[in-house]
């Protein structure tokens, strides 16, 4: 739990939430997926699942209700109806392929052209009927612009250039541009959108070994996506050109002088235009919004929303496995394990101060939150305002444990109580000094050898319900 997306490592154990993650990171493209494009799209830093274990997850997560299939397609709930919708959009991909060839058998003529690849949405088979057609050009260095030219005047001769207000459709987009001595993405981009964007891409047209030497500059993308990275590293190309490089040296200081020239000719007339895209002389990024960010809330947004089920216990004795994992783990080391339980709902510096606490206690904190219907029971019918899954995350996002889940709607008797401590054995259950029940829940302590742990004087000035009413200082 606690997925952060940028470029640092991304460390998840367990391979159903690996999964979730896959399939709703392609859930917003209408993109189910099947079990040999799961077992590819694995994320992590390290993957060392076989293309069987995923399979057995996949069967057992059906199994459960967590995911459906149809067709040999996996998808969320909900998104059985993107089954045909990615077979429609397949039959549409093979009409842009034959643009793609097309586009590819002229312009690789272009001797300075090291590397053609297609990008976006057709490179996974998935554009509608009027999608543009995104392309990658990688080109000898000192010869971008030049070449730019040349490309974008076969483009608007063949009726397929797109205007800077994009309002045509169908166009062949020449989105991205890098000379081959700037093959390594920028570490702006050298995260898990970057890492999919790189193994989706399909090259098809490889000139002097380009494609490999840019798998070896973005080896980055192997903590992302490593097996699909490995796949695509390996993966042959029908057609490559032979390498001729301009062996004039006055020639070649001629072009490159034209390459500058046009270069500052070209930007000064972008200029004007320009929003979110990046231009320098030996590269270009031609993307008027900022994908990346929109692709990475979506997905964030989705994965929250089907990772509800994941994270709330079904009975006081059957919690989620991250929580039981932990357990495990500190146990294996024999760390001091801190429980605490509570509604958690408008998070206030009481709740704050509170849980600072109860981390110092030991070595492992787990937070148990009431579900919405306990805290319905608890509060009242107007209570909570915030979602047990928002009430998760906004813990999560104080970072002072991963390991926050929703306890069972049915948990209101002692023996359910007795039940979760006697799964969890914590040595410190974690309350406040006005903390209902205490009694009973020494009781409960001592049957598993543990001790409650007063830590935090509660002050009537601070509370959720006080917030919500507008009656807190």
């Amino acid at each position: 739990m606690g997925l952060v997306v940028s470029s640092n490592e991304i460390m998840i154990k367990d391979l159903d939430i690996k999964i979730l993650l896959s399939l709703s990171y392609t859930d917003q493209f209408k993109y189910p997926l099947t079990k040999e494009e799961i077992f590819l799209r694995i994320i992590g830093q390290t993957s060392s699942y076989t293309l069987k274990q995923v399979e057995g997850e996949l069967l057992k997560m059906v199994s459960l209700g967590k995911i459906f299939v149809r067709k040999g397609y996996f998808f969320l709930k909900g998104s059985g109806k993107h089954i045909g919708t990615r077979l429609k959009r397949k039959q549409y991909s093979q009409k842009k392929w034959l643009e793609v060839e097309e586009f590819s058998n002229v312009i690789k003529h272009i001797s300075w052209i090291k590397g053609i690849l297609v990008t976006g949405s057709l490179a996974v088979n998935n554009v509608i009927e009027n999608d543009d057609i995104d392309f990658m050009i990688v080109v000898q260095e000192n010869r971008l612009w030049i070449t730019r030219v040349l490309v974008s005047l076969f483009t608007f001769l063949k009726g397929k250039k797109r205007s800077w207000n994009g309002r045509y459709s169908n166009t062949w987009c020449l989105n991205l541009w890098l000379d081959d001595k700037s093959l390594e993405l920028p570490k702006r981009l050298r995260n898990i959108y970057g890492a999919f964007e790189i193994c989706q891409a399909v090259w098809v047209y490889d000139k002097g070994n380009t494609r490999s030497k840019f798998f070896e500059l973005n080896n980055w993308a192997i903590k992302f996506l490593p097996n699909y990275f490995s796949f695509q590293r390996e993966v042959g190309l029908t057609e490559k050109g032979s390498l001729k490089e301009d062996h004039d040296s006055l020639f070649a200081f001629f072009l490159k002088s034209l390459n500058t020239f046009l270069f500052y000719l070209q930007y000064l007339y972008m200029k004007p235009h320009m929003t979110s895209e990046k231009v320098k002389k030996n590269f270009a990024f031609f993307h008027p919004r900022d994908t990346k960010k929109q692709i990475l809330g979506r997905w964030l947004r989705n994965y929250k929303k089907i990772i509800a089920h994941s994270i709330q216990a079904t009975s006081p004795s059957n919690l989620p496995d991250f929580i039981l994992q932990t357990i495990k783990n500190s146990r294996e080391e024999s760390e001091c394990l801190v429980l605490a339980t509570g509604v958690f709902d408008a998070l206030h510096i009481e709740h704050l101060n509170f849980l600072k606490k109860a981390k110092k206690l030991g070595d492992v904190l787990i937070i148990g939150i009431e579900s919405d219907l306990r805290a319905k029971e608890m509060k009242g019918l107007e209570r909570p305002i915030n979602s047990q899954e928002l009430r998760v995350e906004n813990l999560l996002n104080l970072h002072l444990t991963n390991n926050v889940f929703v306890l069972p709607d049915n948990f209101s008797k002692s023996e359910d109580h007795l039940r979760l401590v006697k799964t969890i054995m914590p040595n410190y259950l974690a309350v406040s000094s006005h903390t209902a029940h205490l009694n009973k829940k020494r009781k409960i302590m001592d049957a598993v050898c543990g001790e409650i742990a007063i830590i935090h004087q509660h002050n009537p000035k601070v509370s959720s319900t006080k917030i919500i009413n507008g009656k807190s200082l």
